[in-house]
């Protein structure tokens, strides 16, 4: 790991221990491709991507850097970024942890909007519900009426919704 720290900014070092600090995995420069405004694709590199969040991280570390274009490119690409602004910043933690609560945020309205039933939120089963739901019905059953796991990895986006009166993967 002392390589890896040696290779970054002073700015990334710091958004990298605060990083650890709060126990958030993260990946320093992974490639990225994204589609510019001329509809070439490129191989960008933003500073770090976090995979429990979903989300890319752009540190900041000149005062007044322009990161304008860069922002429109990944805001069209619909890659959920932060920027970070350690430099003019004192308040960059807080503006981050923000910017996850926000983007979070977001797609758990997209989440309600593609599960929601109308007057009633989407509530994922639990476990137990699942088990006492399924009593006495074909597995085959039981596994389109249960909320399922669509990859068997638990990764983003892995869970159908409930049937809702539709088959799962249906929008209304």
């Amino acid at each position: 790991m002392g390589n890896l720290y040696g290779k970054m900014t002073l700015a990334e070092r710091r958004v990298a221990g605060f990083l650890r600090s709060q126990g958030i995995a993260w990946r320093y420069e992974p490639g990225l491709f994204v589609i510019d405004p001329e509809g070439r694709p490129r191989l960008w590199t933003p500073d770090f991507f976090l995979p429990d969040l979903g989300i890319y991280v752009e540190v900041v570390g000149r005062p007044g850097a322009d990161y304008d274009f860069r922002r429109e490119v990944y805001e069209r690409n619909q890659i959920p970024i932060l920027f970070v602004r350690t430099g003019d910043d004192p308040n960059w933690m807080d503006h981050f942890r923000e910017g996850i609560v926000a983007i979070h945020a977001d797609r758990a309205r997209l989440v309600e909007r593609i599960c929601g039933r109308g007057d009633r939120p989407f509530r994922p089963r639990t476990e137990a519900r699942r088990r006492s739901v399924g009593k006495g019905r074909s597995d085959r059953t039981r596994s389109r009426s249960a909320v399922n796991r669509v990859d068997g990895e638990g990764g983003f986006g892995a869970v159908k919704c409930e049937e809702n009166g539709r088959k799962p993967g249906k929008l209304p």
